[in-house]
């Protein structure tokens, strides 16, 4: 019973949140349901379809399997027909030289980000029950 009631949850969660299925891996076979009402949607309204390409491909850019030209994605994404696209791009384009080294560069911060969250989930964790040396205590120790 808890494991129906979990898949209808996760199954309802899906149909609400269809704005990220665009960029994730590719689809298992319990969500071709809900790939196949994105493809129909994506067949129905022409400028989602581009608004989800262009994210797609900027998507595969920073995950290093598509290896269009930044240029060329900013050119095509400035003429869309969608106004908010425009001027996602355009804020994009004045900073085209950091973007650029983010796709290109070998660096990532996922490691900072990481410790990051492990301080915070430290600190809430602690909130309220002890002093400075035990979360001192607590942020020392590795895991």
């Amino acid at each position: 019973m808890a494991k129906k009631c979990s898949q209808a949850r996760l199954a309802l969660s899906r149909a609400k949140a269809p704005k990220w299925l665009h960029l994730k891996a590719p689809l298992t076979q319990k969500e071709t349901a809900t790939s196949e009402t994105l493809k129909t949607i994506r067949t129905r309204v022409p400028a989602l379809n581009s608004a989800l390409t262009l994210a797609e491909e900027l998507a595969g850019m920073f995950r290093q399997s598509i290896t269009r030209p930044l240029a060329d994605w900013l050119n095509e994404a400035e003429t869309s027909e969608i106004g908010e696209l425009r001027s996602f791009a355009g804020g994009l384009r004045q900073n085209e030289a950091a973007l650029q080294a983010a796709i290109t560069g070998p660096w990532s911060n996922g490691p900072v980000e990481g410790q990051v969250n492990r301080l915070k989930v430290i600190k809430r964790s602690m909130y309220g029950r002890a002093g400075f040396a035990l979360l001192r205590a607590r942020v020392r120790r590795k895991r």
